[in-house]
């Protein structure tokens, strides 16, 4: 270790093989290591040193950068003589000058010391700089012509940041003789925890050139940050010296840090507006004045996707180009530079704080874990964090947090969008493709195409321009449990605005929105936790959430909220059936939800069913959760957008496209809606018969259900859809309803009195309520012209029930048109035991007269 030539008058000391120092001492209580002098004495209790000729006159100047692994007292600290008579630096009779690190106040002091004295303290340090667990220091010491004495620290271990310890004016005690270093320590916890670099011992040369402004950083709207070329005299830090513009004025306070000057200033900067800066009256240590000077500055925080996570390189093994480490590149797509001091990236894994860096406009910036930092080109803006989050391999959700806290880009990567063979295995990054939709998912996402398989700090190999306007829609709600919502949207929205529970809001203040979460790859779901499990149905509305480009949900901004059951038998009825429609039109089949529950689609199937009652290919409803609400109507097609432009349809969100939909046979067929555990939930058997054969040519008109509470399997509850809604009514309310009134028990009644059955959705039908005190009761009911002739038989020996309603759709018994005028409904009903009751009930059929 101990390189040697002879003497010199200057020491320049970096611990190099090149070192020409003569150092002298204990050889095995110091040793090299990775090119830096270490303490290697293992004793106990002990004082230990080395030392270098150095015979430099005055004036002179001194500076080492050292490191302490420990947190210094009174037993534990390092004493460097600067000056002294005697090699033997524990010499209590030496004759010198030495600078004291650590000590029981944790200081850096200057002392002079003379044979047979005490030391004498002639500059007394900062306390407390020396009370960390590692401490790393460049000290500086000057003494000039006069004898002024002047001590520094920087707490940096640069050498740019120094802070001035103090002045003191004394004559040197002795003449320059050696330089050297004395270790004091205590127990083995303290072994060779010493470390020493880059010592200079050299003439001073008097400072004449004036301080200036280096640079002039805006760390948030109400501080700034002054670097100077030199280190400047402490009166730096009064406020006089500092006014801004806009009324700004002095700064409420200034601090001398290791990184600058930090100016506080009571006002907040406008943003995005330039402000000037007068500094007056500075001079450097060797009271140099720099002349006054005004400098621009500007404040500037970005909005929401002003800084973008722009590639992401979660997986470098194996390595398609140079090895890299994990990284995360961003981009400022603001139009100023963007101050990074304080902003948090975080991932799945940890988070990791950012110093001040300021990032140009339209800048890249790389960010890595700090012991990889050299891995990436000289030429490319690096970051190194200590403590830099890993990056999962197949999936992540990455946040860029500013200094308060706000979200300016978020990003749930998932390993399908390289949406490349191969390239998900390792060695590619994924990178964004357009600024312009920064929250479009995975659609944004591609892997590098680099041959490099990366483009840190460079354009990134998919860089596309893409625009987008339409308004996403909130399309449907879904529940997964009592208290988790999935909310679907037409396209991605903005993942920011998403997560906020405040843009949700129920129809009820017992429970709320309590987290959201926007569903990657394509940001078309949000996952919503609710703060009580739903009891019942509400309504929800979004508000205030946009896409990437700002454009906020449509005018379809409510969802309904409701727990789904499996369906039952009866909860679900076939509602409307188009088996033979217009030209270039598709079939249709609708459903109702007739219950007060809400049933999943994606648990209920259609098929077909053969003449042995035996049900075909099972055609599932949907391939993701979608609710039926109760009183919804659900038309299903093939294809939506042909149905309607053969049909009107009123309500474009109960149509659904089911591309396999069984095919319904013109000549007539049995279809069923089942659940997933095979049990029917409803039944419908349809032929051309059920048509009016009043109506002439019947294709293109729809079978419509004339009562949900009728039966299914009742041909005399379907109808042929009313000619003034166009033949079918997909998706609403049916144009023929029956028109149900209510009985009295043990009485039989017939609405409305009179009916026209023309098939325009207006008294097509006339129904005959019975109410019976109890079931078993057996009925007949015959229609009889004015002349007493019977035209049809509605009923014979039909058993009944509580409640009855028959339905006669004003024709003769082979369908066939009956002529205007006045008929009667004679009604007979008898039980078990004999007893007989009989109505007649007159009805009037009348027509248009044209």
């Amino acid at each position: 270790m101990l390189l040697s030539s002879r003497s010199h008058c200057q020491i320049l000391e970096h611990f190099d093989p090149l070192s020409s120092v003569v150092w002298q001492g204990i050889d095995t209580a110091w040793q090299i290591k990775d090119g830096r002098l270490q303490s290697n004495y293992l004793q106990p209790n002990s004082r230990f040193g080395l030392w270098a000729p150095a015979g430099v006159g005055l004036p002179a100047a001194w500076e080492w950068w050292m490191q302490l692994g420990f947190n210094t007292s009174s037993n534990n600290y390092v004493e460097v003589y600067l000056l002294s008579d005697s090699s033997d630096l524990a010499n209590d009779h030496l004759t010198g000058c030495f600078v004291q690190i650590g000590n029981k106040d944790d200081e850096v002091c200057l002392y002079v010391k003379t044979a047979g004295n005490a030391p004498e303290k002639l500059i007394n340090g900062q306390d407390g700089i020396t009370a960390h667990s590692t401490t790393t220091l460049k000290v500086k010491v000057t003494c000039d012509d006069t004898g002024t004495w002047r001590l520094w620290t920087d707490t940096s271990g640069t050498g740019r940041y120094y802070v001035l310890q103090g002045t003191a004016t004394a004559a040197p005690p002795v003449a320059a003789a050696c330089f050297g270093i004395l270790i004091r320590q205590s127990t083995p916890g303290f072994f060779q925890q010493h470390f020493f670099d880059d010592v200079t011992v050299v003439p001073l040369v008097k400072d004449t050139v004036a301080p200036a402004v280096k640079t002039v950083a805006v760390l948030n709207d109400h501080e700034l940050l002054l670097q100077f070329t030199e280190p400047v005299d402490s009166a730096a830090q009064l406020p006089a010296h500092y006014r801004a513009g806009n009324n700004a004025g002095a700064p409420a306070a200034v601090q001398l840090a290791a990184d600058g000057i930090h100016l506080y200033f009571a006002a907040a900067f406008p943003n995005g507006d330039t402000m000037r800066l007068q500094v007056q009256g500075i001079t450097d240590l060797a009271g140099n004045a720099m002349p006054t000077v005004t400098l621009p500055f500007l404040y500037y925080q970005p909005g929401r996707y002003g800084v973008l996570i722009n590639e992401i390189f979660p997986d470098p093994e194996p390595a398609v180009g140079p090895p890299l480490p994990e990284f995360i590149e961003l981009r400022n797509t603001a139009p100023h530079p963007v101050s990074l001091q304080s902003w948090r990236l975080a991932a799945g894994t940890g988070q990791a704080m950012l110093p001040f860096y300021q990032l140009p406009a339209g800048g890249l910036l790389v960010l890595c874990p700090r012991s990889k930092a050299t891995l990436f080109d000289s030429s490319i803006n690096v970051l190194g964090l200590d403590d830099f989050p890993a990056l999962g391999n197949d999936a992540d959700t990455l946040v860029l947090y500013n200094a308060a806290g706000a979200v300016m880009h978020a990003v749930a990567y998932d390993k399908a969008w390289y949406a490349a063979a191969g390239k998900e295995n390792g060695g590619w990054s994924l990178e964004m493709m357009s600024a312009a939709a920064p929250c479009s998912g995975g659609l944004n996402w591609r892997a590098a195409t680099a041959a490099t398989g990366s483009t840190p700090g460079k354009p990134n190999s998919v860089a596309t321009t893409r625009a987008d306007t339409s308004l996403p829609d909130l399309l449907r709600a879904y529940m997964s449990d009592s208290l988790h919502a999935g909310l679907y949207f037409s396209k991605a929205v903005d993942s920011l605005a998403a997560v906020d529970p405040a843009h949700y809001q129920l129809t009820t203040g017992l429970l709320h929105v309590a987290a959201a979460t926007a569903v990657p790859p394509l940001f078309n779901t949000v996952q919503l936790l609710l703060s009580a499990p739903l009891q019942g149905i509400y309504t929800l509305r979004v508000k205030d959430v946009t896409d990437c480009t700002g454009q906020p949900v449509s005018a379809l901004d409510t969802a309904v909220l409701a727990l789904p059951v499996m369906a039952d038998s009866g909860m679900i009825v076939i509602n409307e059936l188009l088996f033979d429609p217009k030209p270039a039109a598709p079939e249709f089949i609708e459903l109702y939800n007739r219950s007060a529950r809400a049933v999943d689609l994606q648990q209920l199937y259609l098929a077909m069913v053969d003449r042995d009652g035996q049900p075909g290919a099972p055609v599932p409803l949907s391939k993701t959760p979608r609710l039926l609400l109760p009183g919804q109507y659900l038309a299903l097609t093939r294809d939506p957008e042909a149905l309607c432009r053969g049909y009107t349809c009123k309500a474009w969100e109960n149509l659904l496209q089911v591309v396999n939909l069984p095919a319904f046979p013109n000549d007539g067929g049995t279809v069923g809606l089942y659940n997933t555990f095979n049990s029917t939930v409803d039944l419908f058997s349809y032929t051309p018969g059920m048509q009016l054969s009043l109506a002439g040519n019947t294709k293109g008109v729809s079978l419509e259900r004339l009562s949900t509470a009728q039966p299914t399997g009742d041909d005399a509850n379907w109808h042929p859809a009313a000619v003034t809604a166009g033949y079918a009514t997909p998706g609403y309310v049916n144009s023929q309803q029956l028109n149900l009134q209510e009985t009295a028990a043990g009485e039989v009644s017939l609405h409305p009195a009179v009916v026209s059955p023309d098939n325009d959705g207006m008294d097509d039908l006339a129904v005959i309520t019975c109410r019976l005190p109890a079931p078993g009761y057996i009925g007949n009911i015959t229609i009889f012209d004015a002349q007493g002739r019977p035209v049809r038989q509605l009923l014979q020996n039909g058993v009944l029930g509580n409640s009855n309603n028959i339905i006669w759709d004003g024709l003769g018994e082979s369908k066939q048109q009956l002529p205007v005028g006045i008929y009667i409904v004679f009604t007979e009903i008898f039980d078990g035991q004999g007893h007989v009751k009989r109505w007649k009930l007159p009805v009037v059929v009348a027509r248009r007269l044209n």
